[in-house]
């Protein structure tokens, strides 16, 4: 199956369901901030492929594998203690997160693990990895990568950036990460993250033009 074929199997439940929900979908807010990988950030060796796969709260990503396990990259870990926030979020708090990464940068890659990440092997990566957007870089270089994870109660959801160069390209390339939480995987309470029209025509316009890398 195709890029495209991939992200319309996706995109067009998603906006079926979108069309029949009235007003502006609603979520609560967990946390956004600034993420990036800095020079003097931990190193690991190899790091997780880029699939092409987001993934959803049907859980239709696969782990994507690690790949140039010889070579050096850089990562910064961020550590959400949804403990913590729960009380932030009440009662919107089912154990469904939306991650939605704004990040022009092709060299940066996020990823979800459940309460720990250990990158020394694949197996251990594998092992509480939950989701990521399976690309690098805005849909249509301006609409925000998202994918969607599953998080039980009482966790801690461990945000990972990688840079995905060797040569350190990704370093120092900043972009905006959002949590939001929701009862349940209703799509009528998905948000909209600027537009959903604009972001359904790009990922039409993304798997089109075939922009995103792999590997």
């Amino acid at each position: 199956m195709s890029f495209l074929d991939k992200l319309l199997s996706r995109a067009l439940p998603l906006a079926a369901a979108l069309s029949l929900a009235s007003g502006t979908a609603s979520a609560a807010l967990v946390s956004t901030f600034d993420a990036f990988v800095a020079a003097g950030d931990a190193v690991q060796h190899g790091r997780i492929a880029r699939n092409q796969v987001p993934q959803d709260w049907a859980g239709g990503e696969a782990f994507g594998g690690v790949v140039n396990p010889g070579v050096a990259y850089r990562y910064h870990t961020y550590d959400l203690d949804l403990t913590s926030l729960e009380g932030k979020v009440s009662s919107y708090y089912g154990g469904f997160v939306q991650v939605s990464f704004d990040s022009l940068s092709l060299n940066t890659f996020l990823a979800a693990y459940l309460d720990s990440y250990d990158p020394t092997s694949a197996a251990t990566m594998a092992s509480t990895w939950l989701g990521d957007p399976g690309t690098s870089g805005n849909y249509f270089g301006t609409d925000p990568l998202f994918f969607q994870v599953y998080v039980p109660q009482n966790s801690h959801l461990l945000l990972v950036l990688n840079d995905t160069s060797a040569a350190g390209a990704g370093v120092n390339q900043h972009g905006t990460v959002t949590v939001e939480a929701f009862q349940n995987a209703n799509f009528g309470e998905l948000p909209e993250p600027g537009s959903m029209a604009l972001c359904f025509g790009a990922l039409v316009s993304a798997g089109a033009v075939g922009r995103r890398r792999r590997g």
